[in-house]
């Protein structure tokens, strides 16, 4: 498997999306969802990554992070995916966390693979693209048919950016 480069350096921003191991649906329970949103804010402060944009979807979440901090995107990555895929276990029932059981443990007491490995990066250089993928998040639960307008989606910062409805998270601005 090739691996991907990822560039990290603090000069701009990053479109990242984190897939949940076999695509199954975590995240419709809205109690998984607002951790994953919690989490964000806590690596946030901690990792000292500006958030520009997310959406939790049921299968997966879209970050647009900027890292300013000494810490990597990768850290930042893992250190999220490892605390989320412990909160995720602790939800499911015995029945679905079967679903999810790795055929061939690879570390002592990981008997469970919560998400994809890996991540998707794709870096923003300019404004324009920003807002392309700004916009292209915040659609993404219309495209699935989870609502009909963005802003009507929970567990996204759509809310924050256009001023309507409540906001589980406040994002930065640029």
């Amino acid at each position: 498997m090739k691996k991907i480069k990822h560039y990290t350096d603090l000069g701009h921003a990053h479109f990242i999306t984190l897939v949940i191991n076999k695509r199954r649906a975590v995240f419709l329970n809205s109690e998984t969802a607002r951790k994953a949103i919690q989490a964000i804010e806590f690596y946030q402060k901690s990792f000292f990554i500006k958030i520009l944009g997310y959406v939790i979807m049921p299968d997966h979440v879209h970050l647009i992070v900027w890292p300013q901090g000494k810490k990597t995107l990768e850290e930042f990555v893992r250190d999220y995916k490892k605390y989320l895929a412990k909160e995720i276990l602790q939800r499911l029932t015995i029945s679905e966390k079967t679903k999810v059981l790795l055929g061939r443990p690879q570390k002592r007491n990981h008997l469970f693979q919560i998400w994809q490995k890996g991540y998707y990066d794709f870096n923003i250089y300019n404004q324009q693209t920003l807002n392309e993928k700004l916009n292209y998040m915040h659609y993404n639960p219309v495209r699935k048919g989870l609502v009909e307008n963005p802003e009507e989606y929970p567990y996204s910062s759509c809310r924050d950016c256009v001023g309507k409805g409540e906001v589980l998270m406040e994002v930065d601005k640029i």
